[in-house]
């Protein structure tokens, strides 16, 4: 049976420097925003498009 060595035991436990919840919760709120705003505005060309064959149905009759 071996032993972890206490260098890394504590290197895990008691992580140094940086806290990086913070900088997750950051990309993450990023990365949500930019899939958001691909939605909306592949969303909004749908609408126009649509919109635009209704305006050309229309002229023709």
């Amino acid at each position: 049976m071996s032993v972890t060595p206490e260098e890394l035991r504590a290197a895990t436990l008691y992580p140094c420097c940086v806290d990086l919840v913070p900088v997750f919760e950051f990309l993450h709120d990023q990365v949500t925003s930019a899939g958001r705003s691909f939605k909306e505005s592949r969303a909004k060309r749908t609408v126009q498009k649509a919109l635009g064959e209704l305006r050309v149905i229309g002229k023709n009759n």
